[in-house]
């Protein structure tokens, strides 16, 4: 009979009542005489299916055995059962992992020939665009053990979601312990995100670096100096690019915004700065004369938000209309000035 897996067995499946009628069948079966699975059952008053769903789940287990249910049935004591439940187990662990091992080589054997198609049936540009997101992933997660020195990462707008970070953070972790230099650019708006914090907290404790701009023009990932990913003008799915003078303009555009940066600060003065800052970015942007709707998205935050800064900002400066703010920002030299600390070399 085949053995059932554990999740299905007890507990996994969420089901009280199987789980009630497992145990009484294991009591049933050590306090009677040596009987088929049937004999049970009939004793215990419950219809055929019920005993085999119980026996199922025991077996399972391997607390019973019985070749049939017509075949008297023998209990095994917890301590065996476990012992030999676990061997099963890992057994079929090791076949999983061999089985997962050789998938890989096969699949990996066919590259060179992909390649090699794809250059044949059109040209080489460097350029690649994939619409499929399992397939961006997975292109990511082989660029990340891939990458020998430096990996640059930029999220514009109100930053990763729970998810994305969660994901992000193992990736970065593995390439930090290899020694990696990670480099990670957010938008000043993600100051206050708590699940960002968190994000940058275990990242420099592994010795990443990470700072935010009051733009962030475009959402890039750079391995080293060789592979850029950037999003598709649909906004799904992502550009793969190899064409080494666009790898290195998209290079420069990250550090022409990296140096011109702050240190994500974790400390108490986090919250004065961060809003100091983000007043004084609202006042460059109203001098530009963009609308609500176009600072929101900038700086990553929702209208509803990035109108209430701006009240707040107006009240400050005394000033009735947004003209009147410009004005009165300009004649107190507040447009040209930047809210910043001392920054290290980049």
């Amino acid at each position: 009979m085949t053995a059932m897996p554990v999740s299905d067995s007890v507990g996994g499946s969420g089901n009280d009542s199987s789980t009630s009628d497992m145990v009484t069948l294991y009591r049933q079966v050590l306090l009677e005489t040596p009987a088929a699975l049937d004999d049970h059952v009939r004793n215990l008053g419950w219809p055929g299916t019920r005993g085999d769903s119980a026996f199922q789940m025991l077996h399972g287990l391997r607390l019973v055995i019985s070749p049939s249910p017509s075949h008297p049935v023998e209990v095994v004591s917890p301590e065996v059962a476990v012992a030999v439940f676990l061997a099963d187990e890992e057994a079929a662990l090791q076949v999983r992992q061999e089985y997962l091992s050789k998938a890989q080589s096969d699949i990996m054997a066919l590259a060179p020939m992909y390649t090699a198609t794809r250059r044949l049936v059109e040209p080489e540009t460097g350029f690649e665009v994939i619409l499929d997101l399992s397939s961006v992933r997975a292109l990511l997660f082989q660029c990340v053990h891939a990458a020998e020195d430096r990996v640059r990462i930029a999220h514009p707008g109100a930053g990763m979601s729970r998810d994305g970070i969660e994901r992000s953070l193992g990736l970065d972790e593995d390439m930090l312990r290899r020694g990696i230099v990670v480099r990670s650019l957010l938008h000043h708006s993600t100051r206050n995100k708590p699940d960002t914090r968190l994000y940058v907290e275990r990242v420099r404790e592994l010795g990443g670096e990470v700072r935010t701009a009051e733009s962030v023009p475009q959402k890039m990932i750079l391995f080293d100096d060789r592979v850029a990913f950037i999003p598709t003008s649909q906004g799904r799915g992502a550009i793969m690019i190899r064409q080494p003078e666009t790898v290195q303009h998209i290079g420069l555009l990250f550090e022409l915004v990296w140096a011109d940066s702050q240190p994500y600060s974790l400390g108490a003065e986090m919250g004065r700065e961060s809003l100091a800052e983000l007043h004084a970015t609202l006042l460059r942007q109203l001098s530009t004369g963009r609308k609500d709707e176009q600072i929101a998205r900038l700086l990553g935050m929702s209208v509803r938000t990035c109108r209430r800064h701006i009240a707040t900002v107006m009240s400050e400066l005394g000033a009735a209309s947004r003209f009147q703010a410009g004005v009165v920002a300009s004649r107190r030299g507040l447009l040209g000035r930047r809210v910043t600390g001392a920054r290290p070399p980049a």
